[in-house]
Parts: structure tokens; sequence; C-alpha cells
């Protein structure tokens, strides 16, 4: 990384609160500052945290370290953002791939090392852009009550803070960062965390919020204990955007319910449909400054605390409680399954699905979108795994079932012969 980025850039680095991810987070800074990298280095913050300041510190990478979860925590993973948050491209991994398997480390002389910088107003800072996202004021009218549960992540100083600076008053669960000693830890840890903040906000007819360990993704609980889902949120945020701003295109990812796009239109509004890979668009350096197109869920991965403040921010404009809200959204009928296949095979299955569409009303923005009159059915393949990803919608269940056992079948039956 320090070989293709050169000599006087600079990078934002990060990581979550295990030990391993400090051992590597140390021997990163050492490789970058001997290839001439200036590296700023903000030990423990979340990953919303590290895309902010890779553009406040006029960045040329930032990197998140993390230690995986259902790995038996025996994976390190990490993320790469540009200049401005967004994941880096393919073709730029291909290029630090390409350095690394040829070694091509330009040396570096003794005076030509990094400087490496412990920055200190990070913090401030996002508090103080946020308001550039949302209606400060509009959401103190609201005199919000919140139920926080940060699960001792990254996260545990940073999101009660922004909130606090909203005049949100806010119980706070687990609010220190602690190591995770065990996956086990993780696991029960967080179904106790869903069952004691959906009691709690039942109870004190409050909001409750799980914020993950990494502050990259985020549960919302209503007054009355039901959590919202994805697709939940991003109708909040496309009702915000449609109703109380000038936007009228809202991008959706291919396997987006069409309950979601039918809310978009009846709200005046019209659908751009993505890919589920895409990383930076195209006409957006800030998905949260506004723009005549949104990215809602987009929106939830790149930062659930802004998401968050969104959703107060509706319900404030809208005078109702957010269980009044839920209940109105459309409800969903989309349901997914996953097959299993060889790397070889992938490329053939995909060939074969694509053939037999041929008549069909198609879309192939993102594996094959096969469309009928009242349902639909997407099959995907992973970008790295040997699986291939199935989504299907319809207004029945058991057809919705069905078209799923149906392909299902198919790649079964494409495979056998394959074999034979």
């Amino acid at each position: 990384i320090g070989a293709h980025l050169g000599k006087h850039a600079k990078v934002v680095l990060s990581r979550d609160v295990t030990k391993a991810a400090a051992l590597i987070s140390h021997a990163f800074t050492a490789g970058l500052l001997s290839m001439g990298v200036d590296v700023y280095d903000m030990e423990l913050e979340s990953v919303p945290i590290n895309r902010y300041c890779s553009k406040f510190f006029n960045a040329d990478m930032g990197i998140y370290i993390q230690v995986t979860h259902f790995t038996g925590l025996q994976n390190i993973a990490i993320q790469f953002f540009d200049r401005n948050g967004f994941q880096i491209s393919i073709s730029e991994e291909k290029r630090i791939e390409k350095i690394f398997f040829r070694g091509d480390y330009p040396r570096k002389d003794v005076f030509e090392t990094g400087e490496l910088i412990y920055p200190s107003h990070q913090i401030s800072s996002y508090i103080s852009n946020v308001s550039n996202y949302v209606d400060r004021e509009k959401i103190r009218s609201g005199g919000w009550k919140v139920i926080l549960d940060c699960l001792n992540g990254t996260a545990s100083y940073i999101f009660p803070e922004l909130l606090e600076s909203m005049n949100i008053e806010t119980t706070v669960l687990r609010g220190q960062m602690k190591e995770t000693l065990s996956e086990y830890d993780i696991m029960t840890g967080t179904i106790k965390s869903i069952y004691n903040v959906v009691n709690m906000s039942k109870m004190n007819r409050e909001i409750g919020v799980i914020i993950g360990p990494h502050g990259t993704n985020i549960n919302v609980v209503d007054e009355t204990g039901n959590v919202l889902s994805a697709d939940d949120i991003s109708s909040i945020l496309c009702l915000l955007y449609l109703k109380y701003t000038e936007t009228k295109t809202i991008c959706l990812p291919v396997n987006i319910s069409n309950a979601v796009s039918r809310l978009i239109e009846e709200n005046g509004g019209n659908i751009r449909w993505i890919t589920t890979k895409l990383r930076n668009p195209e006409d957006s350096i800030d998905l949260f400054y506004g723009g005549k197109c949104r990215y809602p869920y987009l929106e939830q991965k790149a930062d659930p605390m802004v998401t968050f403040l969104r959703i107060l921010e509706y319900i404030t404009l809208e005078k109702k409680e957010l269980c009044e809200v839920k209940e109105r959204l459309p409800k969903i009928n989309l349901a997914s399954a996953t097959i299993q296949c060889t790397l070889e095979e992938k490329a053939s299955i995909m060939g074969m699905l694509s053939a037999g569409a041929e008549g069909k009303s198609v879309e192939l923005i993102d594996g094959v979108k096969i469309i009928n009159s009242n349902s639909w059915i997407l099959l995907m393949p992973d970008a790295s795994q040997p699986l291939i990803h199935v989504y299907a919608e319809s207004d029945s269940v058991r057809e919705r079932d069905r078209l799923i056992q149906n392909y299902s079948e198919k790649i079964r039956q494409f495979r056998l012969n394959q074999i034979q």
C-alpha cells in the first residue's frame, strides 16, 4: 500500500478493540512509515469516523482493521477507503495486489520515512459536520428520549456524545470500549442486548438503538418493542427525501422489494436501479450532502449514526411516534437463499440462466433478474465465494417459495448434467 500511494502520501488508520487488530495496526504503521507515508493513527475509532477523517485530513486513504465475526475470531478484515470515504475500487485493489505479488517496493533512506501523527480534534469536527446533514434545531425540538446500547464497541464514545449534542436524553448501555474475548460472548451479548432494549423500549415508551461493534450497522426499536428492518429504515429515508427535500430520484439495489419502489412512486419519486456491488457513486462525493439522487441503502452502511438522526428528523417533522410511522410502512414479502457451486461452475450456471430467460422480461444490472407480472426472482453470483445468491418476491408466500425451489432445482439438475 505504501508503494502504491508513494512518498508523502497520508493515511488515516484506526482499528477495533481487539489485541489482534492492535498488533496488525502496529505492523501496518511500521510498513507505511518505512515507505515514506505519513500515518494519522486514530487508534480505537469506528468505521464512520475513519471514513469522515479521510476527508477531514485530506488523506489519500483510510484503513480500518478489525477481527471478523463468525470465524471463531480467527480472521482479520481490513477495509480501505478513498479520500472521499468510499470503499476503494476493484481496479485499485488489483493494482495493490499486483505490487504485492511482484514485490515491487522501492527502498527509502533513513531521512525519507513518514511521520506518525496522533490527531485530536476529529470527534468535535465530526459532530459539528453532522449539522450539515440534519436539521439540528428540529431534532432538538422533539425532546426525544433514546435507549442506546453500544455493545462495548468503537462507537461507544462518539455516538452518545453525538446524541447529547442534539439535546437527546440518552440512556447508555455498555458504553465503555471493551475487548471481546470470544465469539460466544458476541453472540450471547447481542441476543441479550436485543432482549433488554426491546423490553426497556416497551416499558419506557422510548426508542431503542443498538449500534454494532464497528459502527457499521444499527438496529432501531420503536416505542412498542418492534425492530425496524433495513427496508423499514430505507423507506423512512425515502419519505424524508421525497416529502421534505427537492430530491426526486432514489437509487435502489436490484435485490430490494417492489414494495419499497411502489412507496417511492406513490410519493412522486423516480427509481433508478443499481448494482448491489456499487462502492462509489459517480454523481456524489458525499452521500449525505444531497444531490439529484439519493442512496438510502448505501447511507445505512456508510454511517448508521447519521441515518438514525435522519429517522428522528423525519418523525419530528411528521409529529408522530416511530411506531406510528412503522405501522404505515409497506409490508415486505421477500425471501432469499444461497446455492453452493464451484468457482468453475458459476459462469456456466449464469450463462444457462441467461439463455433460459430469453423471451421473458429480464434485467441484467446485477446477475439475472426475471420479472413476471406479480413476482420476480434474482440470481446473482457471489463476488468471491463459490455461491449463487437467490432473491424472490411475490404477492403470495407460496408463489415466492415456488420460484426459489424451481430455480434451485434447475441449477441442481444443470450441475448433475455437467458432472455426467
